[in-house]
């Protein structure tokens, strides 16, 4: 369910093109599919966040969402 919110989320932050929407989005999207154990998903949608996005351009609050996603993706 929480990653279905995340996949609307970033769908509505790419169409109104907010950088940092759509890096929370994309931050919350990794955690959620973690959880769901597919980390190989995780690691893709990773890899798209960070070709869409440059990070200077985000908001702090986004690049520590993204930061603590990137720490969970370690972990697994």
């Amino acid at each position: 369910m929480a990653a279905v919110r995340a996949e609307v989320a970033l769908q509505s932050a790419q169409a109104m093109n907010h950088p940092s929407e759509m890096g929370l989005s994309q931050a919350f999207l990794i955690q959620s599919v973690l959880g769901l154990g597919k980390p190989e998903q995780a690691i893709a949608q990773f890899d798209a966040l960070c070709k869409q996005i440059d990070r200077l351009m985000l908001s702090c609050h986004a690049r520590t969402a993204i930061e603590q996603a990137a720490r969970q993706m370690q972990q697994n």
